[in-house]
Protein backbone atom coordinates (compact mmCIF):
# COMPACT_ATOMS: atom_id res chain seq x y z
CA UNK A 1 0.00 0.00 0.00
CA UNK A 2 1.34 3.00 -1.13
CA UNK A 3 1.79 5.42 1.62
CA UNK A 4 0.57 9.06 2.37
CA UNK A 5 3.45 11.26 0.64
CA UNK A 6 4.06 8.54 -2.31
CA UNK A 7 0.52 9.02 -3.23
CA UNK A 8 0.98 12.74 -2.96
CA UNK A 9 3.77 12.99 -4.82
CA UNK A 10 2.65 10.57 -7.62
CA UNK A 11 0.39 13.10 -8.56
CA UNK A 12 2.79 16.33 -8.99
CA UNK A 13 3.05 15.33 -12.64
CA UNK A 14 -0.49 14.98 -13.02
CA UNK A 15 -1.31 18.51 -11.52
CA UNK A 16 -0.73 21.97 -13.52
CA UNK A 17 2.72 23.91 -12.47
CA UNK A 18 0.10 26.57 -10.84
CA UNK A 19 -0.81 23.70 -8.20
CA UNK A 20 2.56 22.22 -7.42
CA UNK A 21 2.96 24.49 -4.26
CA UNK A 22 0.00 23.55 -2.85
CA UNK A 23 0.88 19.58 -3.14
CA UNK A 24 4.18 20.43 -1.72
CA UNK A 25 2.56 22.13 0.77
CA UNK A 26 0.54 19.07 1.79
CA UNK A 27 4.00 16.78 1.55
CA UNK A 28 5.12 19.20 4.14
CA UNK A 29 2.59 18.71 6.35
CA UNK A 30 3.09 14.93 6.62
CA UNK A 31 6.67 15.64 7.70
CA UNK A 32 5.97 17.99 9.95
CA UNK A 33 3.65 15.46 11.85
CA UNK A 34 6.20 12.74 11.76
CA UNK A 35 8.97 15.05 13.25
CA UNK A 36 6.91 16.91 15.72
CA UNK A 37 4.29 14.35 17.57
CA UNK A 38 3.69 16.81 20.42
CA UNK A 39 1.72 19.45 17.81
CA UNK A 40 -0.86 16.51 17.73
CA UNK A 41 -3.03 15.40 14.64
CA UNK A 42 -2.60 18.85 12.46
CA UNK A 43 -1.04 17.81 9.04
CA UNK A 44 -3.53 17.34 6.60
CA UNK A 45 -5.28 20.27 7.37
CA UNK A 46 -3.57 22.30 4.44
CA UNK A 47 -6.80 20.54 2.65
CA UNK A 48 -8.29 23.97 3.57
CA UNK A 49 -6.34 26.15 1.18
CA UNK A 50 -5.77 23.29 -1.86
CA UNK A 51 -7.71 24.29 -4.87
CA UNK A 52 -10.71 22.17 -5.71
CA UNK A 53 -9.16 19.88 -8.05
CA UNK A 54 -6.84 18.32 -5.04
CA UNK A 55 -10.23 18.88 -2.68
CA UNK A 56 -11.79 16.35 -4.78
CA UNK A 57 -8.90 14.68 -5.87
CA UNK A 58 -9.54 10.90 -3.62
CA UNK A 59 -5.92 10.09 -3.09
CA UNK A 60 -4.71 13.78 -2.13
CA UNK A 61 -8.15 13.53 0.79
CA UNK A 62 -7.07 10.19 1.67
CA UNK A 63 -3.65 10.96 2.50
CA UNK A 64 -5.23 14.01 4.50
CA UNK A 65 -7.68 12.69 6.20
CA UNK A 66 -5.17 9.29 7.53
CA UNK A 67 -3.63 12.29 9.14
CA UNK A 68 -6.08 14.65 10.23
CA UNK A 69 -9.35 13.39 10.05
CA UNK A 70 -11.01 16.63 10.70
CA UNK A 71 -9.53 17.09 7.20
CA UNK A 72 -12.73 15.72 5.76
CA UNK A 73 -14.70 19.00 6.18
CA UNK A 74 -12.55 20.42 3.20
CA UNK A 75 -13.09 17.49 1.09
CA UNK A 76 -15.91 17.73 -1.68
CA UNK A 77 -19.16 16.20 -0.76
CA UNK A 78 -19.17 13.60 -3.29
CA UNK A 79 -15.40 12.52 -0.98
CA UNK A 80 -17.96 12.72 1.86
CA UNK A 81 -20.00 10.12 1.31
CA UNK A 82 -17.06 7.81 -0.11
CA UNK A 83 -17.10 5.04 2.33
CA UNK A 84 -13.38 4.55 2.71
CA UNK A 85 -12.20 8.16 3.04
CA UNK A 86 -15.12 8.89 5.81
CA UNK A 87 -13.92 5.33 7.35
CA UNK A 88 -10.03 6.58 7.41
CA UNK A 89 -11.20 9.62 8.56
CA UNK A 90 -13.12 8.56 11.80
CA UNK A 91 -10.71 5.63 12.51
CA UNK A 92 -8.27 8.96 13.10
CA UNK A 93 -10.72 11.32 14.71
CA UNK A 94 -13.72 9.75 15.32
CA UNK A 95 -14.93 13.46 15.99
CA UNK A 96 -15.06 13.70 11.87
CA UNK A 97 -18.21 11.72 11.75
CA UNK A 98 -20.12 15.36 11.99
CA UNK A 99 -18.12 16.35 8.06
CA UNK A 100 -19.79 13.00 6.71
CA UNK A 101 -22.38 12.51 4.43
CA UNK A 102 -26.03 11.67 6.14
CA UNK A 103 -26.33 8.30 4.58
CA UNK A 104 -22.52 7.49 6.43
CA UNK A 105 -23.64 8.73 9.37
CA UNK A 106 -25.96 6.06 9.24
CA UNK A 107 -23.93 3.75 8.68
CA UNK A 108 -22.90 1.36 11.38
CA UNK A 109 -19.85 0.14 10.13
CA UNK A 110 -18.90 3.60 9.91
CA UNK A 111 -20.55 4.65 13.38
CA UNK A 112 -18.92 2.21 15.32
CA UNK A 113 -15.87 2.96 14.10
CA UNK A 114 -16.41 6.59 14.75
CA UNK A 115 -17.36 6.12 18.31
CA UNK A 116 -14.70 3.76 19.09
CA UNK A 117 -12.57 6.48 18.81
CA UNK A 118 -14.29 9.13 20.11
CA UNK A 119 -16.96 8.48 22.69
CA UNK A 120 -18.79 11.70 21.66
CA UNK A 121 -19.08 11.51 17.91
CA UNK A 122 -22.64 9.55 18.97
CA UNK A 123 -24.12 12.71 18.90
CA UNK A 124 -23.25 12.62 15.15
CA UNK A 125 -24.79 9.84 14.36
CA UNK A 126 -28.51 8.97 12.69
CA UNK A 127 -31.52 8.67 15.09
CA UNK A 128 -31.70 5.04 14.52
CA UNK A 129 -27.83 4.44 15.53
CA UNK A 130 -27.89 6.40 18.37
CA UNK A 131 -30.77 4.01 19.69
CA UNK A 132 -28.43 0.79 18.50
CA UNK A 133 -27.20 -0.43 21.81
CA UNK A 134 -23.67 -2.16 20.05
CA UNK A 135 -23.22 1.34 19.21
CA UNK A 136 -23.98 2.83 22.98
CA UNK A 137 -21.81 0.24 24.47
CA UNK A 138 -18.83 1.15 21.84
CA UNK A 139 -19.20 5.31 22.73
CA UNK A 140 -19.15 4.57 26.81
CA UNK A 141 -16.30 2.32 26.40
CA UNK A 142 -14.22 4.54 24.92
CA UNK A 143 -11.61 6.36 27.34
CA UNK A 144 -12.66 9.38 28.56
CA UNK A 145 -16.35 9.46 26.96
CA UNK A 146 -18.79 7.56 29.72
CA UNK A 147 -20.33 10.56 30.26
CA UNK A 148 -21.89 10.49 26.90
CA UNK A 149 -24.32 8.48 28.53
CA UNK A 150 -26.59 11.85 29.62
CA UNK A 151 -27.60 11.56 25.91
CA UNK A 152 -28.80 8.43 25.46
CA UNK A 153 -32.34 6.77 25.65
CA UNK A 154 -34.41 5.62 29.05
CA UNK A 155 -34.05 2.57 27.72
CA UNK A 156 -30.03 2.94 27.60
CA UNK A 157 -29.99 4.31 30.95
CA UNK A 158 -31.13 1.58 32.17
CA UNK A 159 -29.05 -1.07 30.74
CA UNK A 160 -26.83 -3.07 33.42
CA UNK A 161 -24.21 -3.35 30.96
CA UNK A 162 -23.89 0.34 29.27
CA UNK A 163 -23.89 2.37 32.97
CA UNK A 164 -21.72 -0.08 34.12
CA UNK A 165 -19.43 0.35 31.02
CA UNK A 166 -20.01 4.04 31.67
CA UNK A 167 -19.14 4.58 35.23
CA UNK A 168 -15.97 2.58 34.67
CA UNK A 169 -15.06 5.22 32.15
CA UNK A 170 -16.39 7.97 34.60
CA UNK A 171 -17.93 7.71 37.28
CA UNK A 172 -19.94 10.89 37.61
CA UNK A 173 -21.94 9.75 35.04
CA UNK A 174 -23.82 7.12 37.75
CA UNK A 175 -26.06 10.70 37.82
CA UNK A 176 -27.42 9.77 34.41
CA UNK A 177 -28.08 6.15 35.29
CA UNK A 178 -31.86 5.14 35.64
CA UNK A 179 -33.08 5.17 39.17
CA UNK A 180 -33.22 1.46 39.57
CA UNK A 181 -29.69 1.68 38.84
CA UNK A 182 -28.47 4.16 40.65
CA UNK A 183 -30.05 2.11 43.68
CA UNK A 184 -27.71 -0.83 42.39
CA UNK A 185 -24.15 -1.30 44.72
CA UNK A 186 -22.47 -3.16 41.87
CA UNK A 187 -23.02 0.25 39.69
CA UNK A 188 -22.42 2.54 42.44
CA UNK A 189 -18.84 0.91 43.81
CA UNK A 190 -17.75 0.47 39.93
CA UNK A 191 -18.65 4.34 39.59
CA UNK A 192 -17.00 5.46 42.86
CA UNK A 193 -13.75 3.42 42.19
CA UNK A 194 -13.69 5.37 39.44
CA UNK A 195 -14.32 8.94 40.70
CA UNK A 196 -14.99 8.89 44.86
CA UNK A 197 -17.18 12.40 44.24
CA UNK A 198 -19.48 10.20 42.41
CA UNK A 199 -21.01 9.65 46.03
CA UNK A 200 -23.35 12.90 45.50
CA UNK A 201 -24.86 10.99 43.02
CA UNK A 202 -25.93 7.75 44.86
CA UNK A 203 -29.72 7.59 46.91
CA UNK A 204 -28.97 8.45 50.35
CA UNK A 205 -29.27 5.07 51.60
CA UNK A 206 -25.76 4.28 50.60
CA UNK A 207 -24.32 7.69 52.07
CA UNK A 208 -24.17 5.63 55.71
CA UNK A 209 -23.41 2.67 53.61
CA UNK A 210 -19.51 1.76 55.59
CA UNK A 211 -18.55 -0.40 52.10
CA UNK A 212 -19.61 2.16 49.50
CA UNK A 213 -18.27 4.88 51.59
CA UNK A 214 -15.03 3.73 52.37
CA UNK A 215 -14.51 2.92 48.59
CA UNK A 216 -15.68 6.82 47.68
CA UNK A 217 -12.93 8.14 50.24
CA UNK A 218 -10.38 5.83 48.85
CA UNK A 219 -10.61 6.95 45.85
CA UNK A 220 -11.34 10.61 47.06
CA UNK A 221 -11.18 12.06 50.31
CA UNK A 222 -13.17 15.00 49.75
CA UNK A 223 -16.42 12.34 49.30
CA UNK A 224 -16.48 12.23 52.82
CA UNK A 225 -18.42 15.63 52.34
CA UNK A 226 -20.92 13.75 50.91
CA UNK A 227 -21.07 11.10 53.08
CA UNK A 228 -23.15 10.82 56.74
CA UNK A 229 -20.33 8.79 58.52
CA UNK A 230 -18.56 11.94 59.23
CA UNK A 231 -18.33 10.91 62.92
CA UNK A 232 -16.57 7.47 61.91
CA UNK A 233 -13.27 7.26 62.75
CA UNK A 234 -12.03 4.74 60.58
CA UNK A 235 -13.85 6.65 57.19
CA UNK A 236 -11.91 9.97 58.66
CA UNK A 237 -8.68 8.61 59.00
CA UNK A 238 -8.86 7.30 55.04
CA UNK A 239 -10.29 10.58 53.74
CA UNK A 240 -7.58 12.21 54.96
CA UNK A 241 -4.70 10.00 54.44
CA UNK A 242 -6.07 10.00 50.98
CA UNK A 243 -6.50 14.12 50.91
CA UNK A 244 -5.52 16.29 54.28
CA UNK A 245 -8.25 18.85 53.29
CA UNK A 246 -11.15 16.22 53.70
CA UNK A 247 -10.48 17.18 57.62
CA UNK A 248 -12.71 20.27 56.94
CA UNK A 249 -15.76 17.59 55.98
CA UNK A 250 -15.04 15.70 59.55
CA UNK A 251 -17.25 16.00 62.60
CA UNK A 252 -16.02 18.66 65.01
CA UNK A 253 -14.80 16.32 67.61
CA UNK A 254 -12.57 13.77 64.94
CA UNK A 255 -11.00 17.57 63.47
CA UNK A 256 -9.80 17.66 67.04
CA UNK A 257 -8.49 13.98 66.94
CA UNK A 258 -4.64 14.05 67.22
CA UNK A 259 -4.63 10.69 65.15
CA UNK A 260 -6.69 12.38 62.30
CA UNK A 261 -4.78 15.79 62.54
CA UNK A 262 -1.55 13.76 62.50
CA UNK A 263 -3.08 11.62 59.64
CA UNK A 264 -3.75 14.66 57.46
CA UNK A 265 -0.14 16.53 58.60
CA UNK A 266 1.40 13.60 57.19
CA UNK A 267 -0.57 13.48 53.75
CA UNK A 268 0.39 17.02 53.68
CA UNK A 269 3.59 16.38 53.92
CA UNK A 270 3.70 14.02 51.25
CA UNK A 271 2.13 16.52 48.95
CA UNK A 272 4.65 18.85 49.67
CA UNK A 273 7.45 16.45 49.25
CA UNK A 274 5.97 15.84 45.62
CA UNK A 275 5.28 19.46 44.96
CA UNK A 276 8.99 20.10 45.72
CA UNK A 277 11.41 19.18 42.27
CA UNK A 278 14.77 17.28 42.80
Amino acid sequence: EETAEEEIEGRLGAVAPARVEQVELLRREEDERHAEETRGPQSGLALESAPLALRADRGVVLAAVRRAGAALQFATEALQDDYEVVFAAVQQDGAALTFASKALRGNRSIVLAAVTQYGYAWHAASDALQADREVALAAVRAPGCGAVLESFSEALQGDLEVVLAAVQQDGTALEDASEALRGSREVVLAALRQNGLALKFTPEVFLTHREVVLTAVRQSGLALQFSQLREEREVVLVAVRQNWRAIEFASVALRRDPEVMAAAGSSVFSVARLSVPD
